[in-house]
């Protein structure tokens, strides 16, 4: 693929594919908050029981769980976002709001259950989405007559 971008252009033309889909597998290797969230559960309920509220179950938290799987919905501002701003830019921004998201979560988690919910569940979720699919985009791109094996 022909490309005006001046990073990608420091590497030989038969790398540069291969240099777009590492970058992209390094993103979604951050972003696996979701499907790891059966094992973060038993010492996220641990903590909430002895900083917010000694009866909070983790059944209870199947509300952050639910809000987190939402993230697909956020993937129609991430195509938005990787046509407005580019891929590059794009994968940015929903990676600021994703870490920026857990950080808030620090404090959050320390008040309430509800704010954990808004900065964990839905902003983590949002910045997930819009992230996974500018790399999604970006390494079909790349690879059009790969376009499954490049999708997962």
């Amino acid at each position: 693929m022909e490309t005006e971008d001046h990073l990608i252009k420091l590497f030989p033309p038969k790398w540069r594919a291969t240099v777009v889909i590492t970058a992209g597998v390094v993103l979604q290797f951050t972003l696996g908050l979701v499907y790891t969230f059966g094992n973060i559960l038993p010492y996220l309920t641990s903590y909430i029981r002895w900083k917010v509220n000694p009866e909070q179950t983790q059944g209870s938290l199947i509300w952050l769980q639910s809000l987190m799987s939402g993230f697909p919905f956020s993937m129609l501002t991430g195509g938005y976002l990787e046509r407005l701003l580019g891929a590059r830019w794009g994968a940015a921004f929903g990676s600021v709001i994703y870490t920026g998201s857990l950080a808030l979560s620090y404090f959050s988690i320390q008040e309430s259950y509800f704010l954990l919910i808004v900065t964990m569940g839905l902003f983590a979720s949002f910045g997930i989405g819009v992230t996974y699919n500018c790399v999604l985009i970006q390494c079909q791109k790349w690879l059009p007559h790969r376009v499954g094996l490049v999708s997962g």
